[in-house]
């Protein structure tokens, strides 16, 4: 008899403690929520503001002058970092266009206004065999590439 009333009463106990709500914790997870949501929002309102910040400074921005010639600007900057230029094939994805989200290494903090050339460029690697087109992101301003990304 002693065996079946510790076992109703362990048994009372697991229930009673399993149906248990504890206010604090709920009020804890609630206030964790609250705090995550508030700063997403905080997130997201200065991500705002520096977009249309970013967009006023782009109204007035030097961008430099359009690189009409830009073919022959991307192929003379290339010619320095190939490994065989003369034969490389190019196949320009679109005209030049502004961008401004190029940060220059020297200022991270501040925005490069400049024109964009997308392009792809398939050059004999060291065995002698075309290695494939790969993209490169080259940056223009006043007839001057100032960056590249890509050509991995």
């Amino acid at each position: 008899m002693k065996q079946f009333t510790f076992i109703s009463l362990f048994l009372s106990l697991t229930i009673v403690g399993c149906a248990y709500n504890n206010p604090s914790y709920e009020s804890s997870w609630e206030q964790m929520e609250q705090d995550s949501k508030r700063r997403i929002e905080e997130a997201n309102r200065e991500k705002a503001n520096k977009e249309r910040l970013r967009n006023e400074q782009a109204k007035t921005a030097d961008f430099g002058e359009y690189p009409t010639n830009y073919k022959e600007i991307v192929q003379e900057y290339m010619q320095l970092s190939l490994r065989d230029p003369d034969s490389a094939r190019y196949r320009f994805a679109a005209e030049p266009k502004k961008v401004n989200s190029f940060t220059d290494n020297s200022a991270k903090e501040n925005d490069v206004f400049c024109y964009e050339v997308a392009v792809f460029i398939n050059a004999k690697n060291g065995y002698g065999g075309y290695s494939g087109e790969k993209i490169y992101f080259l940056y223009i301003k006043n007839g001057q590439v100032i960056g590249e990304l890509g050509g991995s």
